[in-house]
């Protein structure tokens, strides 16, 4: 069995998908909660600081790759990264390298890659990677942000 990655390993949910996103939730509904149970025996609030939930996530993030790797290793995968590109039928070369692989049977997960939209204002829209590049940055802000979650 051989897997090729032409990106992230671990694909888009644990790297930019939902679980960081999740991780930046359960912050927010985490001060939500407690706002509702002051009244319910629970006094005094949390405080988010931005800065440590995104080294929180961050980490989070860092650590899929090895941890992705080491798994494919253990399970005896063979692993290549770079684009994949049919030379034939049986055949895949990986990348602009003379390394290709045989087989004769093929699943193809191409994952998925946001699709830019065209539309008045789409210039004030992100994508995932965008928000996450962007948000490491932020000092205060209100986010309003939706995403689909596939899992």
């Amino acid at each position: 069995m051989v897997i090729l990655e032409q990106y992230l390993w671990g694909g888009t949910c644990p790297n930019y998908g939902c679980d960081p996103k999740k991780i930046l939730l359960a912050a927010v509904e985490n001060i939500k909660r407690q706002k509702a149970l002051q009244t319910r025996g629970l006094h005094g609030y949390s405080q988010i600081n931005w800065s440590d939930l995104m080294a929180h996530k961050q980490r989070y993030v860092d650590a899929v790759q090895p941890r992705k790797i080491r798994g494919l290793d253990q399970a005896g995968i063979a692993r290549f990264y770079g684009h994949a590109s049919f030379i034939n039928e049986d055949t895949v070369r990986v990348g602009d390298s003379k390394d290709t692989i045989r087989a004769s049977d093929w699943v193809i997960a191409t994952g998925q890659r946001p699709q830019t939209l065209n539309f008045p204002g789409s210039g004030y829209t992100q994508n995932s990677e965008d928000f996450f590049e962007y948000a490491k940055y932020a000092r205060r802000r209100d986010i309003y942000w939706g995403w689909f979650c596939g899992c």
